[in-house]
């Protein structure tokens, strides 16, 4: 399989870090605002191949997968006599004019090699076990996509364990739980696999744990994930679970960016080096689910779904020393982020099945959110918001005709992106659905 995204950007306000460099140390970092034209290309390519063998009471699956492909660079800075290279103090990096800053056209391979190993063994009717190990090498670009690029590369080698069990003590109670620790790859390859993409129920396969809006690009990220349920059925028809989840991410790589040396900082016209700074992101975010479900007759069934997140992201340069950061006059940069996110989403849902196929669906959806650490107010958001679906289904529900109103009083909100949501309908939206499964 082959694919392709490519993304493109242009500006006349582009916020770039630059440096000093002393004595082969980083002594201080600042913005500096130009002009640019930014267009990164990107291209995957990947190839599987697994074995299932299955046997009674046992089920091991191997496999092999190899993606490669290249990112094309093309970054184009400049600046001009209005804008001059201005930083963040009103200050002129280049003297009076600079109009060719950086010009950057190149293309980087990468390469991502995995190999893989999954065993579920059913020791008793109630109770299976899953293992697993997955073993990656990946060559990256050290700094995939922030400008200016850089040439320079990356080398990950990791082995990932997996565990993970499913246990049924009575007939309709049921715990699971799960360990696992893997390796984003590069684009969409966590997409592009046929590789086992869960553990006794939990999802395993993410393409980035941190969010990207405040990330940005997370390739190369090493991901742990614990996740735990107990399930309960009763003759009333109700159900209930109670779920928790911990999700770590950390990714060291290379952010972009210019170094000036300090024998050069009184000359006009001083050379630029695109190089970039050290880089140290880590995000946690800790989860915990409650769900409810009632059982009306035989057409209804009435629900609710509670979760409690609490994200927090650091970041962190760790190779520049006494950086030059004033938060009133250089809002660009910051040495050190220390961010956490509360967010309470309460799903309130009814739905309707009729014998003939007719289905009906209201849904009601109330998010909270409180922000801490900051460097500018993030007051979170508090709102409802109401959608209804109606539809039918048809050749034993092989096809699937929907159409709905998504928020339908038109609720706008304002959600820090730390927290891992669905992303709702920012508006008054009509939704029509045709779903055919072969």
């Amino acid at each position: 399989a082959t694919r392709q995204v490519a993304y493109e950007s242009a500006g006349t306000n582009l916020l770039q870090y630059v440096a000093g460099n002393s004595g082969g140390s980083i002594v201080g970092v600042n913005t500096l605002y130009a002009y640019g034209t930014i267009r990164l290309n990107p291209k995957l390519n990947s190839t599987e191949l697994q074995q299932i063998w299955e046997s009674p009471g046992h089920t091991t699956i191997v496999g092999s997968r190899f993606q490669w492909g290249d990112i094309h660079y093309q970054n184009r800075e400049w600046s001009t006599p209005e804008l001059d290279g201005i930083n963040g103090n009103g200050v002129a990096l280049f003297g009076d004019t600079f109009p060719n800053i950086v010009s950057q056209d190149f293309t980087e391979n990468f390469y991502h090699y995995t190999a893989y190993g999954y065993h579920t063994w059913q020791i008793a009717d109630p109770f299976s076990v899953t293992v697993g190990l997955d073993y990656d090498w990946l060559h990256k670009p050290a700094n995939v996509s922030t400008t200016p690029f850089t040439e320079q590369k990356q080398a990950i080698v990791q082995f990932s364990p997996k565990a993970g069990f499913i246990w049924q003590p009575f007939e309709k109670t049921t715990f699971r739980g799960a360990y696992t620790h893997s390796l984003s790859g590069i684009a969409n390859g966590s997409s592009a696999r046929i590789e086992p993409t869960e553990v006794a129920g939990f999802n395993q396969a993410y393409r980035s744990l941190m969010p990207e809006p405040v990330a940005g690009d997370t390739s190369g990220s090493k991901f742990d994930t614990f996740n735990f349920s107990l399930e309960q059925k009763f003759d009333t028809g109700t159900y209930l679970s109670v779920a928790g989840q911990l999700l770590y991410a950390k990714l060291r790589n290379m952010f972009g960016g210019f170094v000036f040396y300090a024998d050069q900082l009184d000359t006009n016209n001083q050379p630029t080096y695109p190089s970039g700074f050290n880089q140290t992101m880590d995000y946690h975010e800790q989860s915990l689910i409650l769900t409810a479900d009632q059982l009306l007759g035989k057409q209804w069934a009435v629900g609710v779904v509670y979760r409690l997140s609490r994200a927090k992201y650091n970041q962190n340069y760790p190779g520049i020393n006494n950086p030059l950061y004033d938060p009133t006059t250089d809002p660009g940069f910051q040495p050190y982020k220390d961010e956490t996110s509360m967010l309470n989403t309460l799903n309130l849902h009814a739905n309707w099945n009729h014998p003939c196929g007719l289905f009906s669906i209201l849904s009601a959806n109330w998010y909270h959110q409180d922000n801490f650490g900051f460097s500018s107010p993030e007051p979170g958001d508090d709102f409802w918001q109401f959608d209804i679906y109606a539809g039918y289904r048809l050749f034993h529900r092989r096809m699937e005709f929907t159409v709905g109103l998504l928020n339908i009083f038109d609720q706008n909100y304002k959600l820090e992106p730390l927290n891992l949501y669905n992303e709702t309908a920012r508006n008054r939206t009509f939704l029509a659905r045709l779903r055919i499964s072969f």
